[in-house]
């Protein structure tokens, strides 16, 4: 397979004003390509200009932007700016475009868009207006800036090559920006699902029914049209492939979780240096499902909500005025921990408590009757019917799953809200019982997209606050016929697995009568066996890059609570290590008392005894980095700036060999005044005194290195 590098892309712009183009100008070749990397151009790639004589163009200006230039006062001129080269990624498309314009009102013919068209619409001699608004011939997905065709078209449209249907009109949650450079992000992913951004904050999401074609090879345009609206320029654009099944978790390799509650993070806890994570609950389990830790509005709002979430507080303000869950993850980040965030799929669909049971009728008769929730509900007919593979149709299915509907309704109103609250501080997702899924009408085993709305619409739900967030569904196990037994089989929206240990609330780790210590070892050998790619060389060729974790606990009963010891420490060590060490991830559930007052002591000692372990041999060679991250504290303007970075706490030796550099990788990435200077034996300052005239965010690279080799790690900092 051949990579191509940012150089290699090559841009074409044409300009057109009605005219017919000439001889000369229906030359451009396009070559296709299938998109593995990311690629970023303009400015620095080549690039061609196929202009009608005296039409509309874009030409580049000093600073290396693109600036459309109108040519005159006629509105029907125009010009594109595309890709010649085309490209196609099977699990879809991630394009970021930053561009500035001084408005996006209805300004005379002012428009401006951008996003990707098929190559069946040949480009080198397109004479249409805007591909992503008002020709229903091209097949494409793209943004328009503009109202110049109504403010129903600004926003996401997508057209089929009949008609073109507007997906949303923008400033839902935030408007496209005017009179300085704007970054706006559409993903297009598997199952024809899409969201887009504007500077990072969530606009809107969906499903197109019928797929996006993948098949297709799309080159990346840019419209404009007319001589009004205060310029058209743009500053960058980058187009990716979209995250395949598996590749968002590519993080969770070789890491290992704890379920130790965050109020009960103390020092020792903090201690641990190769342990990654902790989880946060954003619900109960089982019976308790419609409990949920969170503040929300609307369910707050709805008779019975006291009994399911915490007050918000003054329901005037945008953020609760306390929030738990928010609380608790800041807990682990502050620590260098990454969080794990749980959710029930029961919610409430599930067998409740006599507690719930008011909330749960009030909810699903507000479902019923509000009429923004019904135009939700009859938007897709997945969302009341289920697949019929003969007919390659839904059809209705309100008498066979009544409630399924509650359930899109759900992930829509409620966990998408979460998502945007919590989601830029989850590192992954995990949702339990999927059972209820297939309860609703989905299948957890056929691979079928179309049998998996429920899944998919929980996984995008979860991604709202950060589209990078790997998801897992609890499927259970799979019979020992399954190629990856005894793993479940996985769906179309898993990137890692659940992993559920065999034994439920019994000993996972005993050895005698059950021999569930053997049943939950093959889920460590089948990552050994498969490099923690645990679905590899199975039914489907999608499902290979999905990640192998196993869930487990640490008491020999109870999840959270059990208060004696399963595990032996060299099995805990041993079981850690091969599946660490072969990709996978585990995670420890428990063990602290009810009261969520005291972790259990022989916890501690199982704990440490494997960080020791781990630290030992997990990654032998070059230094390793401490915990899931290395967070560096804020930075203020015009104030000296110094944090130590120390050996033993931030980092160490497997070998105990000296740690001879500490550096930034990235120079150009970090700030300017930004110094690293060993200050002390196993010590690393990081110092200087901002210069910035606002408050800025960086994202660079340390390197630590010995004799041997070197690590580095990724690192954020704020300056405010």
């Amino acid at each position: 397979m051949m990579r191509y590098s940012a150089l290699a892309l090559t841009l074409a712009m044409i300009g057109c004003s009605g005219d017919s183009l000439t001889g000369d100008q229906k030359s451009t070749v396009t070559a296709t390509t299938e998109l593995t990397e990311p690629l970023q151009f303009l400015g620095s790639t080549d690039h061609e200009v196929v202009s009608v004589s005296g039409g509309a163009t874009w030409v580049q200006d000093d600073s290396g932007d693109y600036v459309y230039d109108n040519n005159g006062t006629t509105y029907t001129k125009r010009a594109i700016l595309y890709s010649a080269e085309s490209f196609q990624s099977d699990s879809g498309f991630r394009l970021t475009v930053e561009y500035t314009t001084g408005t996006i009102a209805d300004s005379a013919a002012h428009n401006f868009s951008f996003g990707l068209v098929s190559d069946e619409t040949d480009l080198a001699n397109y004479s249409g207006f805007n591909p992503f608004s008002a020709e229903t011939s091209v097949y494409s997905l793209g943004v328009n800036l503009t109202a110049a065709d109504g403010t129903d078209f600004r926003g996401l449209n997508f057209a089929n090559a009949t008609e073109v249907v507007s997906l949303d009109e923008s400033g839902t949650r935030v408007q496209f920006a005017t009179g300085e450079p704007t970054t706006v992000t559409l993903e297009i992913g598997i199952g024809g699902s899409y969201n887009y951004r504007i500077n990072d904050e969530f606009e809107a999401s969906g499903v197109l029914v019928d797929g996006f074609d993948s098949s297709k090879n799309y080159h990346v345009v840019v419209y404009g049209q007319d001589d009004h609206g205060g310029g058209k320029s743009i500053q960058s654009i980058s187009l990716e492939k979209a995250p395949a099944a598996g590749e968002r978790a590519a993080g969770l390799r070789g890491t290992w979780y704890s379920g130790i509650h965050p109020t009960l993070i103390d020092d020792r806890l903090k201690s641990l240096k190769t342990l990654d994570g902790f989880g946060v609950g954003l619900t109960d389990g089982a019976s308790l499902s419609a409990q949920h830790y969170g503040p929300s509005k609307l369910i707050e709002s709805l008779d019975g909500g006291d009994e399911v979430v915490p007050t918000w507080g003054d329901l005037s303000l945008d953020d609760p005025e306390t929030d738990d869950v928010m609380d608790y993850i800041n807990i682990i980040k502050d620590a260098g921990f990454k969080v794990k965030m749980y959710t029930n799929s029961e919610n409430f669909v599930g067998t409740n408590q006599d507690q719930f049971v008011e909330f749960v009728e009030s909810w699903m008769a507000y479902c019923d009757t509000d009429p923004d929730v019904q135009a939700f509900i009859n938007s897709q007919p997945y969302h009341t019917g289920i697949w019929n593979s003969a007919t390659g149709d839904y059809e209705d299915a309100t008498d066979t799953y009544p409630l399924r509907k509650y359930m899109f309704a759900y992930a829509e109103y409620m966990l998408k809200e979460y998502s945007l609250r919590y989601g830029p501080y989850v590192d992954s997702w995990i949702f339990d019982d999927g059972a209820t899924m297939e309860d609703m009408g989905d299948s957890a085993t056929s691979g079928l997209i179309e049998e998996q709305r429920i899944y998919q619409a929980f996984a995008d739900a979860a991604r709202a606050g950060n589209p990078d967030i790997p998801v897992a569904f609890n499927n259970g196990r799979s019979t020992v016929n399954y190629n990856s037994y005894p793993f479940a089989h996985a769906v179309q929206f898993d990137d890692f697995t659940f992993g559920h240990a065999f034994g439920g609330n019994n000993n996972h780790a005993e050895k005698v009568d059950g021999n569930q210590f053997n049943l939950n070892y093959q889920h460590i050998t089948r990552m050994t066996d498969t490099n923690g790619y645990v679905h590899a060389d199975g039914n489907w060729a999608w499902d290979d890059l999905i990640v192998g974790n196993f869930h487990s606990k640490l008491s020999t009963t109870a999840w959270k609570y059990g208060p004696n010891q399963a595990w032996e420490q060299d099995d805990f060590n041993q079981w850690s290590l091969e599946a660490m060490q072969a990709g996978g991830s585990m995670t420890w559930d428990g063990s602290y008392n009810r009261t969520i007052t005291t972790v259990y002591d022989w916890v501690y000692v199982l704990l440490e005894g494997t960080d020791e372990y781990l630290m030992a041999y997990e990654s032998p060679g070059a230094p390793n980095w401490a915990r899931g991250s290395t967070p560096l504290p804020t930075a203020y303007l015009g104030e000296s700036y110094s944090h130590e970075l120390t050996e033993g706490d931030d980092f160490w030796d497997p070998e105990g060999d000296e740690i001879i550099q500490l550096r930034i990788v990235d120079t150009d990435s970090a700030p300017a005044w930004l110094s690293v200077e060993k200050t002390d034996t196993g010590v690393w300052t990081l110092s200087g005194v901002p210069t910035e005239s606002e408050a800025a965010a960086y994202e660079f690279s340390l390197e630590i290195a010995d004799a041997s080799g070197a690590t580095s790690r990724s690192v954020e900092l704020l300056v405010e």
